[in-house]
């Protein structure tokens, strides 16, 4: 009798070190995760999957981890198992998506942002992520519904309302581009983005001043972009400001877009 007593305290003595030691390292990966130390805490979730072949959670963080190092189909066959063991976490498919959209499958990662928003139906982020999918599609109808429902979860979010007006710039909708990068810029006051967009809708709405007003923002934010006075020099070109626009091409130059000097010599000698 007592050799089994004894047998049985052995084990579960084993089976205890065991759970422990697992979730000991899988804690030492996420402090070495949340540090960015992502090839360190591959290593402890590594570990901690060798002592427990079905620890979610673990596969879990090392996809994420691994998709952080942009080895992406590392990182999906990691995630893949996550779902295995606990097909309810939406984080997987979420990070799942993530890897395969970086690896150009698109159709793919929408398959897993759409069971992750079944899971996860209020993150704003998931609808967001998923309309940048879209939108790599081409679907700018379907996008433009993602970002609207990003943005009904959280309407502060100044990249919502900038990437759904680039999109509505892409579908022509000048004037809703201009509304939601005006909302952007209203929450994020140096979103170069959202100005640079503004503009180009302007530009295609004759609106050439606003326009110019809009790349002098931008240039305030981000003088070092040479596009932005090679566009604010055809702007100022369209209002007769012929001095203007060859000093801004002038500019470009200086800064390293070298088609600048083919309109210098265009359109300034």
């Amino acid at each position: 009798m007592k050799k089994y007593i004894f047998l049985f305290i052995s084990i579960s003595l084993i089976l205890n070190c065991f759970g422990q030691t697992s979730v000991t390292y899988f804690d030492n990966g996420m402090k070495k995760f949340n540090q960015n130390n992502f090839k360190e805490s591959i290593i402890d979730f590594t570990k901690a999957i060798k002592l427990n072949p079905n620890y979610a959670d673990a596969y879990l963080k090392r996809g994420t981890a691994k998709n952080k190092l942009e080895d992406f189909w590392g990182a999906a066959i990691d995630l893949t198992k996550s779902i295995e063991l606990n097909p309810n976490n939406y984080k997987s498919y979420a990070n799942r998506a993530i890897s395969k959209s970086s690896v150009n499958d698109l159709n793919g990662a929408i398959s897993d942002f759409n069971k992750a928003i079944e899971l996860k139906p209020e993150d704003s982020m998931l609808y967001y992520t998923r309309g940048s999918g879209k939108g790599r599609l081409m679907d700018f109808s379907g996008a433009i519904m993602d970002f609207t429902k990003a943005i009904e979860y959280s309407p502060n979010n100044a990249l919502f309302y900038s990437t759904r007006g680039f999109t509505k710039y892409q579908l022509k909708d000048y004037r809703g581009a201009i509304a939601d990068c005006t909302k952007a810029i209203d929450l994020d006051p140096v979103d170069c983005t959202s100005y640079t967009t503004m503009a180009q809708a302007n530009d295609r709405l004759e609106n050439y001043l606003d326009a110019i007003i809009n790349y002098t923002k931008a240039i305030n934010i981000n003088p070092k972009d040479g596009n932005m006075y090679i566009l604010r020099g055809f702007d100022k070109m369209q209002i007769n400001d012929k001095n203007g626009a060859c000093l801004d091409w002038s500019k470009a130059g200086e800064l390293g877009v070298l088609e600048a000097y083919n309109y210098i010599k265009d359109y300034c000698n």
